[in-house]
Order: structure tokens, then C-alpha cells, then sequence
């Protein structure tokens, strides 16, 4: 918050620069810390600056609302790199067909494939002999 305590700086010194009593200097720091918070100012105290006044207190204001927003978006971005990093980084790409939808493959009806009951009873097979060699 030290761009907030400088703007508040550089407000007050644009309404101290007409002399006025402490009492008033307090009262229009209160006014101030207001037009910071809501980012509003009071028709009636815009008529009391001259143009100049008005111009740095505008560009003031704008600086504040980038500020502001640049706060924000860091905010915004430190959590959504949180939030990337809890997600798992694992992923499934689906192979497409020409038509454009998932391809899938159904063993054994293919063109060409061994028919399902050999293949099944040839991994089991296979899955016996390594048992079998593990034993030993």
C-alpha cells in the first residue's frame, strides 16, 4: 500500500497549496482518504480547485485505478498458478478417426487379426509360462 500513502501525499498537497488552518487541512485529509477509497469526488470540492488542480487530481486518480488494477491482475495470476500446479499434469489424447470422432478398435474384428477366443487364450498362455518360469 506504499503507491496508496504517496497518492494521499500528493492529494493533500494539491489542496494545501491555498493556505488553511489545521482544522481544515484535517478535515480535507478525511476528504481525501474517501475520494482514494471510493475513487469519487465531491462536485462541490471539484468547483473549489482551479483547472490545474483538477488535471493532477484526475491524473492522480487514473494513476491509482491502474495501480489498483495491476494489483488485481498479479493477484489473479499468482493464484492461478497455484491453482495449475495442484492439477495433474497427466493427460489422455484420443486418437481420431477420419470422421473425426474417437477411433476405436475391437479386437479380433479387424481385417487381418487373430480372432478374440486365440488371442485371449494365447496371453493366458503366455501369462502361465511366466508364472511358471517365476517359480523356479
Amino acid at each position: 500500500m506504499r503507491g496508496n500513502a504517496q497518492f494521499k501525499r500528493l492529494l493533500i498537497g494539491l489542496f494545501v497549496l491555498a493556505s488553511v488552518g489545521p482544522i481544515q487541512r484535517a478535515r480535507l485529509a478525511k476528504m481525501l482518504q474517501q475520494v482514494l477509497q471510493d475513487m469519487y469526488v465531491d462536485p462541490a470540492v471539484l468547483e473549489q480547485l482551479n483547472e490545474e488542480q483538477r488535471q493532477i487530481l484526475f491524473l492522480k486518480m487514473r494513476q491509482e485505478q491502474v495501480r489498483r488494477w495491476k494489483e488485481r491482475e498479479e493477484k489473479a495470476e499468482s493464484e492461478e498458478k497455484k491453482i495449475n500446479k495442484t492439477e495433474s499434469t497427466k493427460r489422455v489424447d484420443w486418437l481420431l478417426g477420419k470422421d473425426g470422432y474417437v477411433w476405436v478398435w475391437v479386437m479380433g474384428e479387424a481385417r487381418g487379426d487373430k480372432p478374440y477366443k486365440q488371442i485371449g487364450s494365447e496371453t493366458s498362455a503366455e501369462a502361465r509360462c511366466l508364472k511358471m518360469i517365476k517359480k523356479w
